[in-house]
């Protein structure tokens, strides 16, 4: 009896641990972020060769990109100057410094890997080549 008792109590323990653990990349993913120009202008060299003549409006095209990434009511929110879009979306994946969310409107899966706490790099599965990298709005 005893023995069933502590394999019940620690199955209940490593459950409620996994539950809290369960979307620890989704609360840090909560919040404002702006896009860091010159490091998403680092990962496309080909792009940094266009814009070669005019960098400063490079990075100030890109550094007009937010998002917004609500974890209570799993909706996010993208705006490039007056342009938004925003939509629901269905976490797919939260593991490691990992996480997929699903956008509910196009089903489309966006990938976002934590580099810091306070910066992610995002891509569409859709396009991995398009990588953008985001610093938390302070």
């Amino acid at each position: 009896m005893r023995k069933v008792l502590l394999a019940s109590l620690l199955l209940t323990f490593a459950l409620a641990l996994a539950a809290c653990g369960s979307s620890s990349n989704l609360d840090k993913a909560n919040g404002d972020w702006v896009c860091d120009a010159k490091a998403t202008l680092a990962l496309h060299p080909d792009l940094q060769a266009q814009t070669a003549g005019a960098p400063e409006m490079a990075e100030a095209l890109f550094s007009a990109f937010k998002m917004n990434i609500n974890s209570k009511d799993k909706k996010m929110s993208v705006s490039m100057g007056q342009v938004s879009e925003s939509g629901a979306f269905t976490v797919v994946s939260d593991s490691g410094k990992s996480l997929v969310l699903e956008m509910d409107k196009d089903k489309d899966k966006l990938h976002i890997d934590f580099t810091t706490d306070d910066s992610i790099t995002v891509y569409s599965e859709s396009d991995a080549n398009s990588k953008i990298v985001f610093a938390r709005k302070k």
